[in-house]
C-alpha cells in the first residue's frame, strides 16, 4: 500500500505484463464534511473487493491491478493531479481504468467512452455478467469519473459502472444547525 499525495493505492503484481496498469478505484472525500464513509466510500469498498477476490480465488492478473482510493474529488481534484503528476512516466503504461463513484446499488453494466472495437472486446466480459442482470454498456463521448480524467486525457479506455438508482437513505453530515453545531441525519434518495 503505498500513498501518492493523491491517495492511497494498493498494488496485485501481473504475472505475464507487470508493466501494464489496469486501474480500479474510487473515492474517499466528501462535499459536506463528511469523512468520506458515504460519498462515495462504496467505490473504494468495491474496488478493494476486487483485489480480494482475484486473491481468494488465487487469479493472478495479467496485468498489474492497481487499487486506488482518490482524494478530494468533490473539491477540485487534488487527489487526480497528485497521480497524474507522480505517475507521468509511466501513463502510457496504463492500459484500462473504473472508477465507481456511484453507490454500493444492483450493477446494470457500465458506461463507457470506448471506441467500437473496445466495446466489442468488452462482449465476453458482459456475457458472463449476464446471468446477474449487469450486461448494458451505455456509450458516453465525456470523461465518465472526474478522478480517472488524467487518464481519459491521456487515452486510457475507461469503463465506470452504472448502478440501479432506486429508493434508498443517505447518511447526511453538515455543520449548518441552528446551534452551529455537526448533525447527523438522514435524507431519503429520490427515485
Amino acid at each position: 500500500m503505498g500513498h501518492s499525495n493523491g491517495g492511497f493505492m494498493s498494488h496485485r503484481m501481473a504475472c505475464e505484463h507487470p508493466e501494464q496498469i489496469v486501474v480500479v478505484s474510487g473515492h474517499l472525500d466528501s462535499w459536506d464534511l463528511g469523512r468520506g464513509a458515504i460519498d462515495d466510500g462504496a467505490g473504494v469498498v468495491i474496488s478493494m473487493a476486487t483485489a480480494e477476490v482475484l486473491q481468494r480465488l488465487h487469479i493472478r492478473p495479467r496485468r498489474t491491478l492497481r487499487v486506488i482510493a482518490w482524494m478530494d474529488e468533490e473539491n477540485g481534484g487534488g487527489g487526480h493531479a497528485a497521480y497524474a503528476k507522480s505517475h507521468a512516466a509511466e501513463m502510457t503504461n496504463h492500459i484500462a481504468a473504473i472508477e465507481s463513484d456511484a453507490g454500493a446499488a444492483h450493477p446494470l453494466g457500465f458506461s463507457a467512452k470506448l471506441s467500437p472495437a473496445a466495446v466489442a472486446a468488452l462482449r465476453p466480459i458482459l456475457e458472463v455478467l449476464r446471468p446477474i442482470g449487469a450486461s448494458v454498456v451505455r456509450p458516453t463521448n465525456v470523461s465518465p469519473g472526474s478522478d480517472i480524467d488524467p487518464l481519459v486525457e491521456a487515452g486510457v479506455p475507461v469503463v465506470p459502472g452504472m448502478r440501479e438508482r432506486g429508493a434508498g437513505w443517505i447518511l447526511n453530515i453538515t455543520s449548518r444547525s441552528a446551534c452551529g453545531c455537526r448533525m447527523l441525519r438522514l435524507l431519503p434518495v429520490p427515485v
